[in-house]
């Protein structure tokens, strides 16, 4: 039963969200290879391309769009995806949208023989995705 109404919510989002939806997993899907493969610095360097189009619309209502579509990918999809995986499809959602942003990383070593690593973006200094509260403790790379 929870399964229908899922699928049910999903049929209700509008058009240009489940278009969004579909292009942000798609856009996991692809990005998921490359942050597990290829070393950080060799993906990172083409993901600091300034924004390619001006503003559609006001930039929080952007941001409040992409926000809304990761979260729903984090609900519905059936694959899981890391933290890093996520925050770069994020941003070249972002960047789809004319809004500059970047991605920080941190570590969390304050327990021994235990690191925890986590990515989140940033727009202007704001932190405008993160899952989970473990980044106020992590050392920012």
């Amino acid at each position: 039963m929870k399964n229908i109404d899922y699928i049910k919510r999903i049929f209700q989002i509008p058009a240009t969200e489940k278009l969004l939806l579909v292009k942000a997993f798609v856009l996991c899907l692809a990005v998921t290879p490359v942050v597990y493969f290829l070393p950080l610095k060799k993906y990172m360097g083409l993901l600091k391309s300034e924004p390619k189009q001006p503003l559609a619309q006001d930039k929080a209502t952007s941001i409040r769009l992409v926000r809304k579509t990761m979260r729903r990918i984090e609900r519905f999809s059936p694959v899981s995806f890391s933290c890093l995986v996520k925050s770069v499809t994020f941003k070249i959602l972002l960047n789809s949208f004319g809004i500059e942003s970047s991605i920080a990383l941190g570590v969390n070593n304050s327990q021994p023989h235990l690191l925890k690593a986590h990515a989140w973006v940033k727009v202007e200094d704001e932190v405008v995705y993160l899952r989970g509260k473990m980044f106020k403790e992590m050392l920012i790379l």
